[in-house]
């Protein structure tokens, strides 16, 4: 049996540079730390957009990680809502 990776790009349009650059800037260190076993993830800030690039073995890794960034870049929004920002 042949193992094929799979790919994935998720882009998020913030329409704030200055928040898709903090957002980045807070990502990296997740990125940076991710252990490639099944899937690696990078992001890149493109203006006001945050992509998300996924390579994975299967299917399950690769939707944890879109999950889990989903998920953070979801939070920090709602919480600089709350602050104000």
């Amino acid at each position: 049996m042949v193992s094929r990776k799979i790919s994935s790009v998720l882009l998020i349009d913030l329409d704030d540079e200055v928040v898709a650059r903090s957002l980045h800037a807070s990502l990296i260190p997740e990125v940076k730390t991710t252990k490639p076993r099944s899937a690696s993830i990078s992001v890149e800030r493109h203006g006001s957009s945050l992509v998300f690039r996924i390579d994975a073995l299967s299917i399950a890794p690769m939707r944890a990680l879109l999950n889990s960034y989903i998920r953070w870049v979801d939070t920090s929004l709602e919480v600089a809502k709350l602050k104000g920002d």
